[in-house]
């Protein structure tokens, strides 16, 4: 039975492939020669001969082999032509299609080989394999990290280093390995002299050799062991047929980790480094290298876990979400850095014991849609710090489009447009905003826009998080935790937050957001910065390179990178805070310092301010008059009503700033509801004791009532005081805000209804401190002296902005600053 095969062959430049149909007939002897010369590798006539064929040649007549140069028929008369031929046909390995899931039951093998080349490994013999002495000056204790033999030998290695000074030593003190030099061992290096033999420096590239595999009955010891045990790393399980060194993939570590270098170019670098002409050809291995490297940095993250070294006995899979993660070692962790009482400490001290969170988006890293979880899963996803895969694939398919109402001028982040043809538009992370560390578990890709969840936070921790869209992430928070999955739900009702913005991106947001979300403006906070925009500058530029990824070999590479940033911020920390230490000592000596002298020249003015800010608020006041009332009281003192009198005279007060908020409203709208009043409700006398003169005291009015308003009127201007300051401020940025965006007619109208809203606050407080310091020199007769406090006039209420240096809020001389 005769059938067409096709035959190819390579054209002489390599770049073309021609192929021709010829007729062949089904024979298994044929099948059976095409085996054992696949297996013996003489191909030079046939070079890529496939095994699973599913049309093997046929002929007719004597089979034989020739010089190796192919088959030969002598019966056929075609022979010639098809001598000629090769075979192009890509031969199909389940390995190749599916390495890394070949490879992944294979973890906790390579693992213990990875590991166990950290010891001895089986070199236990007293006896040097070198020089086979056996006296106690020649035991086994050094090893060489760059020659090929993993045996250790004596000190005989320094005259096997004479022509290799510049190696790597190791020696064994018991317990582990630790580096040292040959000129430790005597070696020296003699220059300006030949010794006549070949220098065997080694040389990086890539190197053909030939390898021959022990397989001695009674070692079972595969042939991918073999490699692991001499530092070379197999590209495949089975019957390896390239490796790649240790020390190269070590390179390639350190080089992509610190310079961000991409695999292509690094294997363009080692071809250059073998042939730099770039004449004779290759076999590319660009694949080859890519599976091995991310194996081997995946044994890395999975050796400085501790991993191979569990103390139950885990196997590599049951590695725990998370585990492989470094965690931040100076912030608040429950048993472990913070005190048994911690949760008891005073509200002066709470604010060490506060979780700052900082949580931000990078839309550099996005991933087109190529490839999928099936074809490329990750080695180790979850683990470290992407969230768990499966789980998370399993809720994004059950999340419906979304739309994001935003109610902050400028921000639209979570519905971005770009999003056609990527499976991720970025990646989001969460790290603590003092360190910068990344959270374990808290990075996880974006299907679109800004859309992620936060967690592994201890629930008896204060958090502050820190977003930049934080005003739109916070609303709404504890009912979308009802619907998130039990992995990731957090019980926010049960737990204390802060939400702030950054103090650089909360220059976009509305006056509102900046108000109600300032760090400025949150107790026991401090200006944490943008600490989290400092990761992207590390992991920023690997986006090249990761865009074009699958997602598991993605997932695994910015793992990897995350892993290598945290731990360079973990062992950089004691220098960080001991820098920020010596810092924070001299600002506050060059503060002091400052105050001193300010206090010197200031002379009795500064004693004047010092009993100004010992003053009490109006609260601290009530409280200390209640307190004396309930003392006078359990001293049998008759009250001759109900109400004290310090709640008397204090609800005076507050309907004396009731009038002026009604007297301020009429003239400023020109009219109110009509009443029907004999007179108007601002102008009626409320008779407080500062209003009666010394004959009606003495008559109608209790002892001490006088002292009592006196006393919160101290309090009451001090509280005005502080608010007028306060709405200067606001002024202050509502100005520069206005001049730096406001545009347009109807936004104008808009910025100058408020500025004018809050003038006429800066005027209540301002009438309302006047007015009380009237009263206080009132009371004292008239004596300035005795009125701490100092008279505010028109011309002292100003503010200090880039387009209002020289424009007063009130008045038109000059005066002192207030703000």
């Amino acid at each position: 039975m005769l059938r067409n095969v096709e035959i190819g062959f390579m054209s002489s430049d390599t770049r073309q492939l021609n192929k021709n149909d010829i007729s062949l007939e089904r024979t298994s002897p044929q099948k059976k020669r095409q085996r054992e010369l696949a297996r013996l590798g003489q191909e030079q006539g046939l070079a890529e001969l496939v095994h699973s064929m599913d049309c093997p040649f046929e002929w007719e007549g004597r089979y034989s082999l020739d010089d190796g140069t192919g088959w030969k028929d002598q019966a056929n008369e075609d022979r010639d032509d098809f001598e000629n031929k090769v075979v192009v046909v890509k031969r199909r390995y389940l390995s190749s299609d599916e390495p890394m899931l070949l490879w992944r039951p294979l973890h906790n093998e390579y693992l213990a080989e990875f590991v166990q080349g950290e010891g001895r490994r089986d070199y236990y013999n007293e006896v040097c394999p070198r020089c086979y002495k056996t006296d106690s000056g020649h035991r086994p204790l050094y090893q060489c990290m760059d020659c090929f033999s993993p045996e250790l030998v004596c000190r005989c290695c320094r005259e096997a280093h004479v022509d290799r000074p510049l190696d790597i030593i190791k020696k064994w003190n018991g317990k582990i390995f630790k580096p040292v030099f040959l000129r430790d061992i005597g070696l020296r290096i003699q220059l300006g002299h030949t010794r006549g033999e070949e220098c065997q420096h080694l040389h990086q590239g890539i190197h053909l050799v030939s390898v021959d595999y022990c397989d001695c009955p009674g070692r079972n010891i595969s042939f991918r062991q073999q490699c692991m045990c001499h530092q070379w790393f197999p590209a495949t399980q089975e019957d390896p047929q390239t490796c790649a060194t240790f020390r190269v993939l070590d390179l390639f570590y350190r080089l992509t980790l610190h310079g961000k270098s991409n695999i292509y170019n690094f294997m363009n670098g080692l071809e250059k480094l073998t042939n730099n002409g770039g004449i004779t050809y290759q076999k590319d291995r660009y694949k080859v290298f890519a599976r091995m490297s991310l194996q081997y940095r995946h044994l890395l993250m999975l050796k400085h876990g501790g991993r191979e070294n569990d103390l139950d006995g885990r196997p590599v899979k049951d590695t725990q979400p998370g585990e492989l993660a470094v965690d931040c070692i100076a912030c608040p962790r429950p048993g472990i850095n913070l005190p048994d009482d911690w949760e008891s400490a005073s509200l002066e001290k709470r604010f060490l014991y506060f979780l700052f969170l900082a949580i931000d988006a990078c839309f550099r890293l996005k991933r087109c849609l190529v490839s999928s979880e099936v074809k490329d899963p990750g080695l180790g996803t979850g683990w470290s710090y992407f969230v768990e895969d499966s789980p998370f694939r399993a809720y994004i398919k059950t999340v419906k489009a979304q739309t994001e109402m935003s109610t902050c001028s400028g921000l639209d982040y979570a519905n971005t447009r770009y999003s056609r043809g990527y499976g991720a538009t970025g990646v989001a992370i969460g790290v603590c905003a003092r360190h910068k560390i990344v959270q374990r578990t808290d990075a996880v890709d974006l299907p679109k826009g800004e859309r992620f969840i936060l967690r592994h936070v201890n629930l008896h921790l204060h958090c502050v998080n820190s977003y930049d869209i934080v005003c739109q992430w916070h609303k709404h928070l504890a009912k979308r935790m009802e619907s998130m999955p039990d992995l990731v739900r957090v019980d926010v009702p049960t737990r204390t937050m802060d939400y702030v913005i950054p103090k650089l991106h909360i220059h976009s947001h509305n006056l509102n957001c900046q108000l109600n979300f300032s760090l400025n403006y949150t107790p026991d906070v401090r200006q944490t910065g943008e600490g989290i925009e400092r990761p992207w500058v590390n992991i920023g530029p690997v986006s090249t390179s990761t865009r074009e990824m699958g997602p598991g070999m993605r997932h695994d590479t910015l793992n990897d990178h995350l892993h290598h940033w945290n731990w360079i911020k973990t062992i950089a920390l004691g220098k960080i805070l001991q820098k920020r230490l010596h810092n924070a000592v001299a600002e506050r000596n060059a503060q002091r310092r400052s105050l001193e002298e300010l206090t010197e020249r200031q002379g009795d003015n500064a004693e004047r301010w010092i009993k100004m800010q010992l003053s009490m608020m109006k609260h601290e006041v009530r409280l200390t008059l209640a307190e004396k009332e309930q003392e006078d009281a359990n001293a049998g003192v008759p009250s001759i009503h109900h109400v004290t009198p310090s709640a008397f005279i204090s609800h005076g007060l507050e309907l004396e700033e009731q009038q002026c908020r009604l007297a301020q409203d009429v003239n400023t709208q020109g009219k109110v509801d009509k009443l029907v009043l004999d007179e108007n409700p601002e102008s009626i006398p409320l008779m407080l004791p500062s209003s009666l003169s010394p004959a009606e005291h003495e008559q109608g009015c209790r002892t001490g009532l006088l002292e009592i308003e006196l006393q919160l009127r101290d309090a009451q201007m001090r509280r005005s005081l502080e608010h007028l300051r306060n709405y200067l401020h606001i002024r202050s940025r509502l100005v520069t805000y206005r001049d730096s965006n406001v545009r347009h007619q109807s936004m104008l109208t808009r910025s100058h209804a408020m500025l004018a809203r809050n003038d006429m606050k800066t005027e209540t407080h301002k009438q309302r401190y006047q007015a009380a310091w009237l009263v206080v020199l009132k009371g004292h007769e008239g004596d300035k002296t005795r009125v701490k406090w100092m008279q505010l006039r028109d011309a002292d209420i100003w503010c200090l902005s880039r387009s209002f240096g020289q424009e007063k809020t009130q008045g038109d001389g000059g005066g002192r600053e207030v703000e």
